[in-house]
C-alpha cells in the first residue's frame, strides 16, 4: 500500500512499437522520497528486458528506474535522488535490450 503521499503529476499510458500498453500511472512525493505509481488497472502485452523509466519529450537511458516487475496491476517505483523528477514529463516502458519503446504516458 502506498504511504500518505501528493500526488505531483499523473497520466495514462499508450502503446508504442505495436505493443498494447493502458493504465494510469502517477507520480508522487511521499516521506521517503518521490516514487512512480502504476495504477491497479496497468496492462502491459509483455516483452523482453522491459524497464520503467522517465523522460522528458523522449526516453532518456540515464533516467531510468528499474526492471518492470509485472506486466499488470499497481506497482512502485523510488525515483533516485540522483534524479530531478521536475526535469521529467513522461514515465516509459522501454525494451533495453531490441531499444525500442512499448509504452509511453505523458505526465501533466
Amino acid at each position: 500500500m502506498t504511504p500518505v503521499s501528493d500526488v505531483i503529476a499523473k497520466g495514462t499510458f499508450t502503446g508504442k512499437s505495436g505493443h498494447k500498453t493502458s493504465g494510469g500511472v502517477s507520480l508522487r512525493r511521499t516521506k521517503e522520497g518521490l516514487i512512480v505509481v502504476l495504477s491497479s488497472d496497468f496492462l502491459f502485452d509483455g516483452a523482453p528486458d522491459a524497464k520503467v523509466a522517465l523522460g522528458n519529450d523522449r526516453f532518456e537511458s540515464s533516467a531510468i528506474l528499474s526492471a518492470l516487475r509485472s506486466d499488470r496491476g499497481f506497482q512502485e517505483y523510488l525515483v533516485p535522488d540522483s534524479l530531478l523528477a521536475g526535469e521529467y514529463n513522461e514515465v516509459w516502458i522501454w525494451c533495453k535490450r531490441l531499444n525500442v519503446p512499448l509504452g509511453v504516458a505523458s505526465l501533466k
